[in-house]
Parts: structure tokens; C-alpha cells; sequence
């Protein structure tokens, strides 16, 4: 008879760890090793090969598997889930863009903090898809809707919730199809988005335009042939790029492609142009932390940085006396600038 796990007591607990946690099924051996989130639990006993017990792991917020398995066995058992809920509920700061098509599919990000796997977004009662997200920002592509203001809602998976009150407007405009990140008009930010994917195939990817399959010199010129058409009525671009050396040299490779072209529209010249100015600003160079903003301050701020190379990021906040008043736990970043509010890190001035 294999492992089955039919009671899990508790299937929550604090992310300091170090708490008391049972299960009870049949099958389990006297080797048997449990982890949650790939920790292992410690003090492990198995009282018989239906009840085992140990002291959890600390983590981080969000919901984990538990697993089993022991060397006598040659499978991996999925026994559950275990939650770390978050200490406060999440926060949202801003969305960006913050209007956009009544067909949805727009690309959009909020920044805040307190977000965990798992976390779900609703924009006016739908949910939205979300297809990235850190403890700061939430990646996610708008669903469908009525036209005017929408409420919006982050729910983390221990059921605490963000609010912002018409954080999102839907517009009834008709946006080009040229304009990829639907800001309301086809510009460097569209060229970009192409550039940056120059080369690569694959049917779900925004800069292959003309829906080939993939991403090359037939849709940088339909972009760029395109400057300047607008959705009248979308709100202005607001994007705040993360430049890394992957982007770098695909925006090189179709500037390249670009500059080959013996008879060139004013788009296309334009185009060339606003490429080679982008790819003029230098790369980051050096990881560094950059001066707060509004400073003073009351009650919050928020802290801009760079990065060198992809990294874990967390701002540790100390007092004038040097005691550490607040730990902000931002996760995996890409190596770029993060100086806007959506994408620096925030504090709303609280302490742990």
C-alpha cells in the first residue's frame, strides 16, 4: 500500500516557523522525510506508519506544497498545502497603464507591496489574468469590460485584500494594431517592444505583429510606418523600461536590420533614429541604492535603485541611532533602473 495523507493540522502557520504540525494517513514509513516549500520539517517523529508530526520550517509568505518522501521509496507523495500568510494585507500604490481598451488585453502592472504567490487580481468584478509577479509588483493582462472607472482588488491566498477605488478606466476608443502596449499611440515604446524581441518565435509574443510566428524586420517596419497614429482619448505613455544586455543586443540586431533598408519611409527613418538614441543610454553598470523620494517625508516614501545584474533585492531601513526599524523583502529582480513609484521600492514609514 502507497502513502496517503488524509488530515494535515495545521495547513497554515507563522513564516518565523518553529511551530508544531501533524498528519495522518496510512503508509507512512519509519524513514520518512516531509518538506514544505523543499524545507524539511524538523524534529520529525513518526509516531506509526499513520501518524507522523514535526516542527515547520520558517518561510516566506505565500502557499506551498508539502511533500513526502523517504530512501525507501522511489516517488515523491504530495500531501497538501501550507500556507505563511502575510503579516498585513497588501497594498496597492499604483497601476500603470491605468486606462485602456473595453476589449482588455492590455499589459499592465501594479506596484505596492505584500504580495505573495498565488495572489489574484479583479478589475471591476472580473478577474484578470496575472502572468508575474514579485512582493512589489503584480504583471497582468486586462479582461474584458464596460466602459468608466473600476474598482480593483488584489487578493493574496490567505484571503487579505487590496483595494483601490477606480484604479482602472476602460475607454471606448479603437486602438491601432500597431500600438502593442495599447498606451494610445504608436511610438518608441512600441519599437521597443519589438526590438527587444527580435529573433524570437513563438505564437503569444506582442512584437510579432504581423502573426508569422515571428518577431523580425516585417514587424519593426509595420510599427515604424505606423508613428504617431493615436487612439484619441487613451491616456499617455508611462513606462519606465528595465534595460538588461539580453534586450540590448536583440535592439541592436534590429536596429542592424533596420539601417539595411536602401528606401526608407519618414516612419522607418524616424524609427532608426528613436532606436539609436535608446540604445545610446548606457547600461547599468554598478548596483546601487539611490536617495529617497519625497524627502522629507510623511508617511511614506519611496526608494529608487539600479541593478547591475539579476538579483534578490531586499532594503533593509535603519533609524538615525543605526537600529534596523523595517525590512522590505522585494525578490528576484532583472538587472535595470528601478526609479519610478511603480517599480522603486516603497515604505509606507511603518516599522516591523
Amino acid at each position: 500500500m502507497g502513502i496517503r495523507v488524509t488530515i494535515i493540522s495545521p495547513q497554515e502557520g507563522s513564516v518565523a516557523g518553529g511551530e508544531p504540525i501533524a498528519m495522518s494517513g496510512t503508509g507512512f514509513p519509519p524513514d520518512v522525510i516531509v518538506t514544505i516549500g523543499g524545507k524539511p520539517l524538523t524534529d520529525l517523529q513518526v509516531i506509526n506508519s499513520t501518524v507522523i508530526s514535526g516542527i515547520t520550517p520558517p518561510g516566506t509568505p505565500g502557499e506551498y506544497n508539502i511533500l513526502i518522501d523517504s530512501p525507501s521509496i522511489d516517488f515523491t507523495v504530495f500531501a497538501g498545502k501550507f500556507l505563511y500568510p502575510t503579516p498585513f494585507p497588501p497594498t496597492i500604490t499604483a497601476i500603470t497603464p491605468n486606462r485602456g481598451p473595453l476589449t482588455g488585453g492590455q499589459i499592465a502592472t501594479i506596484a505596492g507591496k505584500g504580495f505573495i504567490p498565488g495572489v489574484s487580481v479583479v478589475i471591476g468584478d472580473v478577474e484578470a489574468d496575472v502572468t508575474a509577479m514579485t512582493p512589489t509588483h503584480i504583471t497582468f493582462t486586462t479582461p474584458q469590460h464596460t466602459e468608466g472607472a473600476k474598482f480593483v482588488v488584489v487578493r493574496n491566498v490567505d484571503r487579505k485584500v487590496g483595494f483601490l477605488d477606480g484604479g482602472y478606466t476602460y475607454v471606448d476608443v479603437e486602438f491601432p494594431p500597431e500600438d502593442l502596449n495599447l498606451d494610445g499611440v504608436v511610438n518608441l515604446f512600441d519599437l521597443v517592444l519589438v526590438a527587444s524581441q527580435f529573433g524570437q518565435t513563438g505564437g503569444t509574443l506582442s512584437g510579432d505583429v504581423n502573426g508569422d510566428g515571428t518577431v523580425n524586420l516585417f514587424d519593426l517596419v509595420r510599427v515604424a510606418s505606423h508613428f504617431g497614429e493615436e487612439a484619441v482619448g487613451a491616456a499617455p505613455p508611462a513606462i519606465d523600461w528595465a534595460v538588461n544586455q539580453a534586450v540590448f543586443q536583440r535592439a541592436r540586431h534590429a536596429l542592424a536590420e533596420l539601417e539595411t533598408m536602401t528606401e526608407r519611409s519618414p516612419g522607418v527613418e524616424m524609427a532608426i533614429d528613436f532606436l539609436r538614441a535608446w540604445l545610446a543610454k548606457p547600461l547599468v553598470t554598478e548596483t546601487k541604492l539611490l536617495p529617497n523620494y519625497p524627502n522629507p517625508f510623511n508617511p511614506e516614501t519611496w526608494i529608487p535603485y539600479q541593478l547591475a545584474t539579476d538579483a534578490e533585492v531586499q532594503v533593509r531601513i535603519y533609524d538615525i541611532k543605526g537600529a534596523l526599524v523595517r525590512q522590505l523583502g522585494i525578490g528576484h529582480q532583472k538587472a535595470g533602473y528601478y526609479v519610478n513609484r511603480d517599480r522603486a521600492a516603497y515604505w509606507d514609514g511603518c516599522t516591523d
